[in-house]
C-alpha cells in the first residue's frame, strides 16, 4: 500500500555501529569561500554568519565508501539552511536524487546520502540565500544509516551497537537485537500524516524470551509527544509476554503470551475507527476506537519507546503504511515469510548482482526465475530453492520445469 518505511531487512550479520561523525566545535570548520564567521554561542549551537553573500564553510569527516548516512540536524532559521555533500574534489554526492541540500524553515531537518570513493566525505555549510544572511543550527548529527528498503528512503539513525544476528541456522535474513538506552535506531524527520481519524498499518517479525520489562517493538512522535506505538508486557502485569497495541484510546492485546522464543509475525492496524491485532496471520484481538490524531508524527523510535522500555529480543522485517491491508492479505503475508525464518532459507537473487536480465514465471510449478548475469535464480514464493551461475544475457522461458534460457 502507501508505504512509509521498510526497515530491519537484512543479510548482512555484521554488527551495525554508529556514532556522531560531524563535530558542531566551531574550531572543526574550515572555511571554503568569501569571509565570515563560525561561531558557538552556546554548548552544541553552531552559527555560520555570511558577511559578503558567498561564505560557507566546510569539514571533513570519515565514511566508509558506498555506506548510507543520515545528517540532521535543528534549526531556528527562518532561513533556508544548505548542507551540500561532496566528496574532497567538491563533487556533489547527490545519491540519485535530485537534491544536494535539505532543509527550509524552523525545525528539525534531515538527509540521507551515500558516501562517496574514497574515505572522505565533505559537509558545507550555508544559508544558500547569495545575500549577507546568519544560520544557526544545533543538535547536529551524522551517523550510518539503516537503510528503508521503501521508496521514501527514510533510513534510521544508527547510536551505539546494534547487533544482527540470522534468524535461523544458515538462514540469509537477519534480525536486530541489543536495543538499550545507548544502543537505538530512530529518524527524527519521520514526518509521515497518518490522519486524524488514523489510518496505519505496522508489521514485524519479533522473537522473544526475556519479559522482565515493557518490550516496545516501535514508537511514534508529534512534536516530542509520544503516540503510542506496539509493545509487549512485562511479568509484573496481567498480560506478561503478550504483546499489545496501545495507540489510540483503547489498547488491545494478543491473549497469547508470545515469549516463546519462537520468531512470530505481528500485525497492528487502525483503519479509523476500527482496531485490529494479528499473530502469525490469524486476527487476535478488535475494537472501536475514538477518533485518534497521528497527522503530525514527525519521529519514529524502532526497538524502544523514545529512550526507553527497549525490545528485550529480536526483531526483522518491520514495515509502517499508510494503508490497511485486509485480513486476507495478512494471511498471505505470514504464509510468504515465515519460509525466510527457517533453517538454510535463502532470501536473495544469487550472485551480487540486482541487475535483472530476464523473468518468467512458470504455471505448472509455480516457481519464478530470476536471470541475472551470475545465473538463474529459482524461487519458491519468497524463497530461492535453486539456482545455476551460467549469466542469463536476453530470455527465459519455462514450462512443465523445463527452462530455457539465453
Amino acid at each position: 500500500g502507501d508505504i512509509k518505511g521498510a526497515f530491519l531487512s537484512d543479510t548482512d550479520t555484521a554488527d551495525v555501529v554508529g556514532s556522531n561523525l560531524i563535530d558542531a566545535t566551531a574550531a572543526s570548520w574550515t572555511t571554503y569561500t568569501g569571509s565570515g564567521s563560525v561561531t558557538n554561542p552556546s554548548s552544541g549551537v553552531l552559527e555560520v554568519a555570511d558577511s559578503d553573500g558567498s561564505y560557507d564553510v566546510y569539514q571533513n569527516v570519515t565514511t566508509v565508501a558506498g555506506e548510507q548516512y543520515i545528517l540532521s540536524y535543528n534549526t531556528t532559521s527562518t532561513r533556508e539552511t544548505y548542507f551540500v555533500i561532496t566528496d574532497g574534489s567538491n563533487v556533489v554526492v547527490t545519491n540519485g536524487n535530485s537534491f544536494n541540500y535539505t532543509g527550509t524553515y524552523v525545525g528539525r531537518k534531515s538527509m540521507i546520502f551515500t558516501a562517496p570513493a574514497g574515505t572522505t566525505t565533505r559537509i558545507r555549510v550555508s544559508d544558500g540565500s547569495g545575500g549577507a544572511l546568519t544560520v544557526t543550527v544545533s543538535e547536529l548529527q551524522l551517523r550510518l544509516a539503516e537503510e528503508d528498503r521503501s521508496v521514501n528512503n527514510n533510513g534510521l539513525q544508527v547510536f551505539g551497537t546494534i547487533t544482527k544476528s540470522a534468524v535461523a541456522t544458515g538462514a540469509d535474513l537477519v534480525g536486530y537485537s541489543g536495543f538499550s538506552a545507548s544502543n537505538r535506531l530512530i529518524n527524527s524527520d519521520f514526518t509521515v500524516d497518518f490522519g486524524n481519524p488514523v489510518t496505519i498499518s505496522i508489521a514485524f517479525w519479533q522473537k522473544l524470551t526475556d519479559i522482565t520489562d515493557y518490550s516496545y517493538v516501535v514508537s511514534f512522535a508529534d512534536g516530542g509527544s509520544l503516540r503510542g506505538g506496539i509493545s509487549n508486557g512485562p511479568d509484573t502485569t496481567s498480560y506478561p509476554g503478550e504483546v499489545y497495541f496501545n495507540m489510540g484510546n483503547q489498547t488491545i492485546y494478543s491473549e497469547v503470551a508470545l515469549n516463546d522464543g519462537l520468531w512470530h509475525c505481528v500485525v497492528g492496524t487502525i483503519n479509523e475507527n476500527d482496531k485490529r491485532l494479528y499473530v502469525d496471520g490469524v486476527l487476535v484481538s478488535s475494537t472501536v476506537i475514538n477518533d485518534y490524531d497521528m497527522s503530525g508524527i514527525d519521529e519514529i523510535f524502532v526497538g524502544a519507546f523514545d529512550t526507553q522500555y527497549h525490545h528485550l529480543g529480536s526483531l526483522s522485517l518491520m514495515r509502517v503504511s499508510k494503508t490497511v491491508p485486509s485480513a486476507e492479505q495478512v494471511k498471505k503475508m505470514y504464509e510468504d515469510e515465515k519460509y525466510l525464518f527457517q533453517e538454510n532459507s535463502q532470501a536473495t537473487l544469487y550472485g551480487s548482482s540486482d541487475d535483472v536480465t530476464a523473468l518468467v514465471y512458470d504455471d505448472d510449478t509455480n516457481l519464478l526465475h530470476v536471470g541475472t548475469s551470475a545465473g538463474r535464480s529459482e524461487f519458491q514464493g519468497l524463497r530461492r530453492i535453486n539456482n545455476t551461475t551460467t549469466a542469463v544475457t536476453t530470455a527465459i522461458s519455462a514450462s512443465n520445469d523445463l527452462v530455457a534460457e539465453q
